[in-house]
């Protein structure tokens, strides 16, 4: 996988990855958790 440039998006990016090998409830959560980090930093990049 391409590196984004930015160390924690490419973590986030890492775990949507793994999401394929998860049970549809368990996938959720990381969808939300993900969405929720890229969010975070998409924030902290506007300040």
């Amino acid at each position: 996988m391409e590196s984004t440039g930015d160390e924690r998006v490419d973590a986030l990016v890492h775990r949507l990855a793994e999401v394929s090998e998860l049970a549809p409830r368990d996938q959720l959560e990381v969808f939300e958790a993900v969405h929720a980090g890229l969010q975070e930093r998409l924030a902290e990049a506007e300040d």
